[in-house]
């Protein structure tokens, strides 16, 4: 799968704590863009929503 948008990489966390929410927060921001990009696909019929859970 392309990447669609180029991310800045910011500066390393400096403890796991943020380690853990840095990466929490990317794996939200993604599920996000998906489904923000999957919308108008889906509303167009172009295509089919997949069972929960799965990528």
């Amino acid at each position: 799968m392309n990447e669609l948008l180029l991310i800045k990489i910011p500066p390393p966390p400096s403890t796991i704590e943020d380690l853990i929410s840095e990466w929490e927060n990317t794996i939200e921001n993604r599920l996000r863009l998906q489904e923000f990009v999957k919308e108008p696909f889906l509303s167009m019929g172009l295509i089919q929503p997949k069972p929960a859970g799965l990528f």
